[in-house]
Formats: structure tokens, C-alpha cells, sequence
């Protein structure tokens, strides 16, 4: 896998550099901030000409720095759930989220907002690969992501250890801005076209919305996290 910003790279050399197996740059880069870290920490670099299509591959924008990292390391559920009840964080259950700028954007919000772990399926949803490490510039340092075979059991599992599962739905919820979460907490995502499937609704303590002031539109799922998450963030830590 190869990271290929700026940023993602200098989040991950400051949060898991032994992640890194090689860095490769471009003869002119002079980032004087980055190089400095990247000899700190100890990693190879190369430095060398490389033709602006060989970086195309692995990005549109041919940056002039990529990194060759170990392939993403997913955090065991069980570690998380069987925390003690005063380190348990909040989790954020994504169903059917399969493309990736939507996922890096969530990943990049919660890394930002804190206090958080990702729960994705095996099936039908987007895996962390190099387009979302690219969305989520770094946010993969700073929250877990577990990737779990069943959703439905791993939400089950998460009542019984004292979560309160709240689901996002577009219409017919309570209000987010009148709702009181209740902790530990667990938010379910749905994708924007079909939401939450009914299998997973049913296990849902209460269901919120965020209500539409003007038009009746929908939000994209990345921003809708972001709202949950701040205002879980918000409520938690009154």
C-alpha cells in the first residue's frame, strides 16, 4: 500500500512509523519540515527521478513524495467491547458504506473529533485501501477500525455489553437537537440511497434525525457522521 500526501505521510511517521517501509521522493522535493521527521524516525528513503506516469499510478495528483507502508492493521472488536465502562468509546457501525470518499471522509472526522471506533462489515462495504487512506489525509492514526464478519451479531454483542444503539434515519426520527444520548453509545450509518437496513433497525434503542430546515435533501453520509460524531463528542464530555 503507498500513501501518497504530504499530510498522510507526516501523521503517520508521528503516529506509526514503524508502519512505513520506505519512503520514495522526488529529486526536488525540499519540504524541509518533513525530511527532518523522516530522518528522525529512522525510515529509508530514496531519492530519484520518477517519471510523473509512474506516480500517476497511484494518484492523479503526481505528488512528488509517496510512501510504501504495511497493509492496514484492523483492531479485533472484541478488544474494544470488553473495555472498562469508563474507557469505552463511542461506535460508529457503517452498513453498506461502499465508496471510498465517503468512508475516508468519515475516518478523517472521527480521527479529528476523537473518542471513536469504526465498525465495517467484510461484506458489501468498502475496505481501507489507498483511495481512503488519501481521503482520510492521516485520520487512520488517531481511530480503530474494526472490520467484522457480521454487522447484525457485532451490534447484538455491543448491547450486551451496555451500549445503546442509536440508529441515523432521514425522516420519522426524534431530532438530533432534542435528543439526549445515552452512554456507552453506538451509532448506526447508512449508506445515502438506502439507509439502514430493516435487520439492523430493529436492534436500534432510538432512531434520530437530523431535521432539514429548508429543502427535504438528504445528507451525504460523511457529513452526517460528522454531525452525530460532534454532537456525541458535545453530549459526552458535558
Amino acid at each position: 500500500m503507498f500513501l501518497y500526501s504530504k499530510n498522510s505521510i507526516f501523521e503517520r511517521i508521528k503516529r506509526n512509523p514503524e508502519s512505513i517501509k520506505k519512503i520514495f521522493c522526488q529529486k526536488d522535493f525540499n519540504d524541509e519540515n518533513l525530511l527532518k521527521e523522516i530522518k528522525n524516525a529512522n525510515i529509508p528513503v530514496v531519492f530519484k527521478h520518477i517519471p510523473d506516469g509512474q506516480f500517476k499510478k497511484f494518484s492523479n495528483r503526481t505528488p512528488k513524495i509517496l510512501a510504501e507502508v504495511k497493509d492496514f492493521q484492523y483492531m479485533p472488536f472484541k478488544e474494544i467491547i470488553n473495555l472498562a465502562d469508563d474507557k469505552k468509546p463511542v461506535l460508529i457501525f457503517l452498513d453498506n458504506i461502499t465508496d471510498p470518499q465517503n468512508f475516508g471522509s468519515i475516518i478523517r472526522a472521527t480521527g479529528c473529533l476523537g473518542d471513536f471506533v469504526i465498525i465495517i462489515p467484510k461484506q458489501r462495504a468498502c475496505e481501507v485501501n489507498e483511495t481512503v487512506l488519501a481521503v482520510a489525509e492521516g485520520g487512520e492514526n488517531y481511530v480503530d477500525i474494526c472490520r467484522v464478519s457480521n454487522l447484525t451479531y457485532s451490534i447484538i454483542e455491543a448491547k450486551n455489553h451496555g451500549y445503546w444503539i442509536m440508529g441515523s434515519v432521514l425522516n420519522k426520527g426524534t431530532s438530533i437537537f432534542k435528543t439526549s444520548f445515552l452512554f456507552p453509545l453506538g451509532i448506526i450509518l447508512g449508506s445515502e440511497n438506502k439507509g439502514i437496513h430493516q435487520n439492523l433497525l430493529k436492534y436500534t434503542d432510538l432512531q434520530v434525525s437530523i431535521p432539514m430546515a429548508k429543502a427535504s435533501l438528504s445528507f451525504n453520509v460523511a457529513i452526517a457522521a460528522s454531525i452525530f460524531c460532534y454532537e456525541a463528542i458535545k453530549q459526552k464530555n458535558k
